[in-house]
């Protein structure tokens, strides 16, 4: 069964110098998307002006994957270690109870975009990584990009779960085989 979510049912926010896109945003459909994707905490969607900065807390342990789609993007834990994203890669963080996560665009001049999907993490976080996917790894077909234990360079999430990432040009199709017990989120930007 396909259920979808279009855009325009999605929590947008625009404050200052960043918009935001919440696929799960606390209303009563995406509270019953989220009980259906357990794992699945959020979805967001970011648009970053130049300088502009975006923190979250978070209430569980969680895994942070922050797709950067165009720019650099910084990605900063509460222990205040930071790491630059730039366009096409991929960095996990882990975030304990109670952190916070800081997305920020260190351009002066440029705008970023990127996707966060937060996972809850089912064992300890297994610290953070960072990976590049080129544009040919990703072009017409689904490029592993997370996955339990990090196989074919994906990152290691050290849960049940996978994360794909995939360019797609209209009239192409892509097919993805479900194992039993398993459900699947498809973000179509």
């Amino acid at each position: 069964m396909i259920t979808p979510r279009r855009s325009d049912e999605r929590r947008h926010t625009r404050e200052r110098a960043f918009d935001r896109w919440a696929t799960f945003a606390g209303d009563d459909r995406a509270d019953l998307l989220a009980a259906a994707f357990a794992p699945l905490v959020r979805i967001d969607e970011l648009r970053l002006d130049p300088g502009a900065s975006l923190a979250r807390g978070t209430r569980d342990d969680v895994l942070a994957i922050t797709l950067v789609l165009a720019g650099v993007v910084t990605c900063a834990d509460a222990t205040g270690r930071a790491e630059v994203v730039t366009a096409g890669e991929v960095h996990r963080g882990a975030l304990p109870r109670g952190s916070d996560h800081r997305a920020t665009n260190p351009s002066v001049a440029d705008d970023a975009r990127a996707l966060q999907v937060w996972l809850r993490a089912d064992q300890p976080s297994p610290g953070t990584g960072l990976r590049r996917f080129s544009a040919a790894d990703r072009r017409g077909r689904w490029c592993l990009v997370a996955a339990r234990d990090g196989g074919r360079g994906a990152l290691p999430l050290g849960q049940d779960a996978q994360v794909f990432a995939a360019l797609v040009t209209e009239g192409q199709h892509l097919v993805h085989g479900l194992g039993p017990g398993h459900l699947a989120w498809i973000h179509v930007r």
